[in-house]
């Protein structure tokens, strides 16, 4: 490990949660945010609330909440979360997601997570387990026992699964994502960014995560946005990725 490496390790430093919401899940987004706060290693929690808050936020100095004028969707709101926080240690959380007690400390506190040849790491899709958003409002916070992770190298450009729904990084590491993607490739982009600098993405395995799937994503009133990024992912690989353009 590289000296600087080595001395930011040692010198392990605090982490920053940013979590967009339009609170479909209120349940489960009050679980989580009270799971963040409880963590040591966490001590700023940016929520964006993209609607109208209908639920009581748990007590917490820890938690600032931003109300943007308009929704600013996911990457938006990623983008204006990494602009404010305080740290330099980061975690973009999905709002209806529930990990166990001391995941986050695993991992940030490892030294994959300081290696200045990492970029991003998200969660292994076989340790992801999916609630149907139709038939469930409630998940239960896992329970680990021996909580033991292990990283995997992510050796692909695209997201095929929910690796972006919990995702640690640095923030030399993160890069703002363009206003053409607000709820779709996003993550995409962000992967392609590190792997064309020679980063490696990581997925974390050895934790059960629970996630009631698209609760917010296949909403109706997404449908044409999701139409309208999937022709301006095609127009970005086609146009800017193939120029080396970044």
């Amino acid at each position: 490990m590289p000296l600087l490496c080595y001395y930011t390790y040692m010198n392990k430093q605090n982490l920053s949660v940013i979590i967009p919401t339009i609170y479909k899940k209120p349940q489960v987004l009050y679980k989580l945010l009270k799971l963040v706060s409880e963590e040591e290693i966490i001590d700023e929690i940016i929520l964006i609330s993209n609607a109208p808050c209908t639920m009581t936020l748990p007590y917490s100095d820890k938690i600032k909440v931003f109300e943007p004028q308009t929704n600013a969707y996911v990457y938006t709101s990623w983008n204006f979360g990494i602009s404010v926080i305080k740290n330099n240690n980061f975690l973009l959380l999905n709002d209806d997601i529930l990990f166990g007690k001391n995941f986050c400390e695993k991992v940030v506190n490892s030294e994959i997570f300081y290696d200045d040849k990492t970029g991003l790491i998200g969660l292994d899709n076989d340790y992801i387990k999916l609630f149907d958003k139709s038939s469930v409002d409630d998940i239960d916070i896992p329970e680990y026992e021996n909580l033991n992770i292990e990283f995997k190298p992510l050796d692909r450009y695209m997201n095929t699964g929910d690796w972006a729904s919990v995702l640690f990084g640095r923030k030399e590491n993160y890069y703002t994502i363009p206003d053409c993607f607000n709820i779709f490739y996003g993550d995409n982009y962000l992967l392609y960014q590190n792997k064309m600098r020679e980063k490696i993405n990581y997925s974390v395995s050895g934790a059960i995560v629970n996630h009631i799937h698209n609760s917010s994503s296949t909403s109706p009133e997404f449908f044409e946005i999701r139409d309208k990024e999937r022709w301006a992912w095609a127009f970005y690989t086609l146009n800017y990725i193939n120029k080396n353009k970044y």
